[in-house]
């Protein structure tokens, strides 16, 4: 498995639209929402796509859940706004394939 290095910098805003599977979806996320500044969005797309609400749906609500104690939802459609409010000193992170993230997920 490769390595992946998260830059230093971090951005006011990140816009998610990648890998739709629910394991690849809820990498993104998690990445992404490293690179956010505290105060800043992370937008996330396809969340209620027909096609991928299973998937990316599914992996966006259990993110949210995941990091609830520092984020606070800005608005809910087609796209998820989260406004990062507080930093994390451990990432929790939620492991397992498409179908167990989907069941953590949909309770």
């Amino acid at each position: 498995m490769p390595r992946h290095t998260i830059p230093t910098t971090r951005y006011d805003y990140v816009y998610v639209d990648g890998d739709h599977s629910a394991a690849g979806a809820l990498f993104d996320m998690t990445v992404a929402w490293r690179l956010v500044r505290l105060g800043g969005l992370m937008v996330i797309d396809d969340v209620l796509a027909d096609a991928h609400v299973a998937t990316v749906g599914a992996s966006a609500s259990a993110f949210v859940a995941a990091h609830r104690r520092e984020l606070r939802v800005v608005w809910s459609d087609h796209q998820l706004a989260l406004r990062k409010m507080k930093n994390r000193a451990t990432i929790r992170t939620i492991h397992g394939n498409d179908e167990e993230i989907k069941a953590a997920a949909l309770g």
